[in-house]
């Protein structure tokens, strides 16, 4: 398997077919329409997801696809249930929305959303079918069914459904370097770097390209990385939008892995307990927005996150300890040993 994540994101419906071809009863996708993709990497020390949204055009019926190159155990649960509450969008999407409920009195949620220049309606789709995954073309297919539920009189343009993604294959999404700078490092900090692409089909294997035939246009992509204020975002192919400490208190609502993170009273015993080290932490997100992109978004990543801990001052302390004791031989052991550890 590869080490970059490749991801994969198509439609099937009739309606996107031309002339009824079928293959091995399946539509074609030969007419994709343009869809916009969110994604939040949450690299935090002991939690990591990706959440996945994302706003496809309103289709009588059909699917929604999603491909990882992992066969490695992956969780996929529909959180888009979690958006319904107006603290929790207005937070994600970081602008003010509007939501109102269907006409026709189902789980339909519209939503609308304006900024300076447009003004955009979309329906908050929860799934209503269990989420089907499949290890298929060497990674993992994640598929859900999409039906139009409210016939379009709630005025919706689109849908949006949300899906967040844990797992051992999600927790292998970030490559760790082996070889670090100088051997200093190699106890007190770690690297790693994020190599992604999206409907990249240089990247995708000849199989998949093979059944899915082609990938809707990516409109938008908005792309967040979260990662802890010590981490060090050092290297990047593009740059960044902006960057901002996030609001712990409203995101804790809908990601419980910041909850950690929530300021309250500091106590003298908190540096002696992780949970207690994060509470004065802040989660910074780097934002990349790119307009129109095209077939394909890409992102790679360096992340250098240090890992000085007591444990590790008490190992140098023990060993400066020990090298004192020793006589004569002191001053050309303790340059040995200091070249050993640390060149």
């Amino acid at each position: 398997m590869s080490d970059r994540l490749d991801l994969a994101i198509w439609l099937e419906s009739q309606e996107l077919s031309k002339g009824g071809q079928h293959d091995n009863e399946r539509s074609q996708a030969f007419e994709q329409p343009g869809i916009q993709v969110h994604l939040n990497f949450w690299k935090l020390p002991d939690c990591n997801a990706l959440d996945i949204g994302i706003v496809f055009p309103v289709l009588k019926d059909g699917k929604l696809n999603i491909f990882i190159n992992t066969q490695n155990e992956i969780e996929v649960n529909d959180i888009t249930q979690l958006l319904k509450r107006d603290v929790v969008i207005n937070t994600i999407f970081n602008e003010f929305i509007k939501m109102t409920s269907c006409p026709k009195e189902n789980s339909c949620i519209t939503a609308e959303r304006k900024s300076e220049n447009s003004s955009d309606i979309f329906c908050l789709y929860c799934v209503a079918n269990p989420i089907h995954l499949e290890k298929k073309f060497g990674g993992t297919v994640i598929t859900f069914s999409i039906k139009n539920i409210c016939n379009n009189e709630c005025g919706c343009l689109s849908r949006y459904i949300r899906l967040r993604l844990t797992g051992d294959g999600i927790d292998k999404l970030y490559i760790k370097d082996k070889i670090p700078f100088s051997k200093i490092e190699y106890y007190t900090s770690k690297r790693e770097f994020l190599d992604f692409r999206l409907n990249n089909a240089r990247s995708l294997p000849r199989s998949l390209l093979d059944y899915s035939k082609n990938y809707p246009t990516l409109n938008k992509v908005r792309c967040f990385l979260m990662i802890e204020s010590g981490d060090d975002l050092s290297l990047y192919n593009k740059n960044y939008k902006k960057v901002r400490a996030i609001e712990k208190e409203n995101w804790s609502t809908y990601f419980e892995g910041v909850n950690p993170y929530i300021q309250s009273k500091e106590s003298i015993f908190d540096i002696l307990t992780s949970k207690g080290r994060k509470k004065n932490k802040a989660i910074l997100a780097y934002q990349w927005n790119v307009e129109d992109p095209g077939p394909d978004f890409s992102l790679f990543t360096e992340i250098k996150h240090s890992e000085f801990s007591i444990r590790t001052g008490i190992f140098f302390l023990a060993v400066s300890s020990i090298l004192k004791l020793v006589p004569s031989y002191g001053g050309d052991l303790i340059k040995y040993v200091w070249e050993s550890l640390f060149k």
